[in-house]
């Protein structure tokens, strides 16, 4: 596309606007260059499908794909002429985006190329100009992106669209649909199915959105079929969506403001409908291609509902700010830790994940402050004298549901888990100079964050699941260091020290210097702590364990307090390794050799791991 006489220019971040966004924030004028961001982006795919298409020579039943591509680009090219306006916002559709990432990995003229006759004659008409073009017809259906869906009688691979500059019709050799103007209601009428336009209102605060359950880019990966929502369905999107609405808007208006700014693009999601990420399990997902687009999947409450959409609204914009800047530099191939996930996960993943589970951190320790009963009074006050109920039905326990988890618990598993990943990215090579800047606005927030009063019980807790998963994590995937393991099992039999040269043999290819623990202050709680007797069939059993029965093993010593417990978290790869060389049991006892008198034989040894 053209850029004559629309003033472009370089977009340039400024150093606070990195900050603020690294912060979890951003602010309205942020968030408009995030956008203007991504409309280059787009702009730029744009013109390489029409520089693509231009050097191609197609055969067969390319020559329809091309010739709909050429069409579409030269009314798209019109409709920025005329209507600068209507292509602006075309071009920064989320579903413009997810089309253009689809057509960028499918090749120079893949089937997808041919959409852009669709999207031109959407923009036409939304424009009011006067149009015939030729459009691709998939399944039956021809999508007009930001109309609807139509189902010309009798098409079969293309239909036409014909537009007066007030009336649009798609042609077939069956007849024609009229496009129905407005918000619309994906019904059928004659034909014709519109795109859902929500207008949610709350404390005079408005959010407006596409409900699309149509678009076959709405996925991401591959085009999907349509799937028009019933009214019952609709209208069960819409009185939840308004709740969450609410809730936002009530209680946290910020990210109430970032979701009315971001959001443009909700997509239900089924059951049967593929996971965004190839993976089941997430109740909502952001495409990067489709900046302002959340794909979200039933919620089981309000709260969960609202946490969801703030996170991934965080995912949106850090998908736009990468469009301006680099905030890693990672070689290909490498991987790291997740705290959310079990497999190695790729240096930017980390990050994504980290600044969108920062905002869903910061969002469960407002709710945390809302529903927490007020310091008790003075011991002198009279009043204190007297008992009473809690501040609110929820402050004895703020639960979801009942048997649910506190969110003062959730605040501490979220923020515990952002610090690990922040601290990952941190002590890697990975960051450039804007990603340590960026990290370091991350770091300062959640630096704030670290006097929120919490209950040591669920600090306890939270501690444990964290332990639980590194230790399970560390055990999957890191590397045994076998030629130390030899030296270590033979003085351990023997009854000498561990040798502490032999740390000088832990550093590989793959590994990773000791984790660092700290024994919770307080006694176990009680319903989640192991008995003696429960450890004691822990260890019995260890041996012949996997990973699992090993990190269960790590994170119920920690919650006991037992002073052996830091050493066998920060290195189970060594330590079970090492209890695996010793096979038969300790001389003079009969029983197996204890993991955890093993970890902290081992403690030295771990001290003395190098760091260069």
């Amino acid at each position: 596309m053209s850029g004559r006489g629309r003033g472009f220019a370089p977009l340039e971040l400024p150093a606070r606007a990195l900050d603020a966004l690294g912060s979890g924030g951003g602010g309205p004028r942020t968030l408009a260059l995030l956008r203007s961001a991504r409309r280059s982006r787009n702009l730029l795919l744009l013109r390489g499908l029409r520089d693509r298409a231009g050097a191609a020579r197609p055969e067969g039943a390319s020559v329809k794909v091309a010739a709909q591509l050429a069409d579409g680009l030269d009314l798209l090219r019109t409709v920025q002429a005329h209507a600068p306006a209507v292509f602006d916002e075309v071009m920064d559709d989320p579903m413009t985006g997810a089309w253009l990432g689809c057509w960028a990995r499918g090749g120079p003229l893949a089937a997808p190329a041919a959409e852009a006759a669709s999207l031109a004659a959407a923009a036409a008409h939304r424009a009011g100009l006067s149009f015939r073009i030729a459009v691709p017809v998939r399944s039956g259906a021809v999508m007009l992106p930001g109309l609807g869906l139509a189902l010309p009688p009798g098409a079969r691979d293309t239909a036409e669209v014909v537009g007066d500059g007030r009336r649009c019709r798609v042609e077939s050799p069956g007849g024609a649909v009229t496009v129905v103007p407005g918000g619309g209601e994906d019904v059928d009428r004659d034909g014709w199915y519109g795109l859902r336009r929500l207008r949610l209102v709350a404390d005079g605060r408005r959010w407006t959105f596409h409900l699309d359950s149509l678009n076959p880019f709405r996925v991401g990966h591959e085009p999907v079929a349509p799937r028009p929502l019933d009214a019952a369905e609709a209208a069960g999107w819409e009185a939840e969506l308004g709740a969450a609405w609410r809730l936002l808007v009530d209680r946290h208006p910020a990210r109430a403001a970032e979701v009315g700014q971001v959001v443009t693009s909700v997509v239900p999601l089924r059951g049967e409908d593929p996971a965004v990420d190839g993976k089941g399990g997430w109740l909502s997902a952001t495409l990067g291609d489709a900046v302002g687009l959340v794909a979200l999947a039933p919620h089981p409450g309000t709260r969960s509902l609202a946490v969801g959409l703030a996170h991934e609204v965080q995912h949106s914009k850090l998908c736009a700010l990468l469009d301006l800047v680099d905030l890693l530099e990672s070689p290909p191939g490498a991987r790291c830790y997740s705290p959310w996930r079990e497999e190695p996960r790729p240096p930017s993943a980390l990050l994504q994940g980290a600044y969108a589970f920062m905002s869903v951190a910061a969002f469960w320790r407002d709710e945390a402050a809302r529903t927490r009963p007020p310091s008790p009074a003075p011991p002198q006050a009279p009043a204190q004298d007297a008992p009473g109920p809690p501040a609110t039905a929820a402050a004895a326990g703020d639960r979801d549901a009942p048997g649910g988890v506190s969110a003062e618990a959730r605040f501490g598993h979220w923020y515990r888990q952002t610090r690990a990943a922040v601290a990952e990215l941190d002590a890697s090579d990975w960051p450039t100079a804007e990603g340590r800047r960026f990290l370091a606005a991350m770091r300062r927030t959640l630096d704030s964050w670290d006097g929120t009063a919490a209950c040591p019980r669920e600090l306890s807790r939270t501690m444990a699941g964290a332990a639980e998963h590194r230790v399970r994590w560390r055990l999957r995937h890191l590397p045994q260091p076998r030629p130390a393991v030899e030296i270590l099992a033979a003085a351990r039999t023997a009854g000498r020290p561990a040798p502490v040269a032999a740390a000088a043999l832990l550093r590989a290819p793959g590994s990773l210097p000791p984790d660092r623990w700290e024994l919770p202050a307080v006694p176990p709680p009680p319903e989640t702590a192991r008995t003696a007797a429960e450890l004691e069939r822990l260890l019995s059993v260890s041996d012949a364990g996997g990973p699992e029965q090993w990190a269960t093993l790590a994170a119920a010593a920690l919650v006991l307090a037992d002073h052996r417990a830091p050493a066998l978290a920060a290195m189970p790869e060594l330590v079970r390794a090492v209890h695996t060389a010793l096979g038969q049991p300790e001389p003079g006892t009969g029983a197996r050799w204890s993991p955890l008198d093993l970890a902290q034989w081992l403690r030295p040894v771990m001290a003395a791991y190098p760091t260069a």
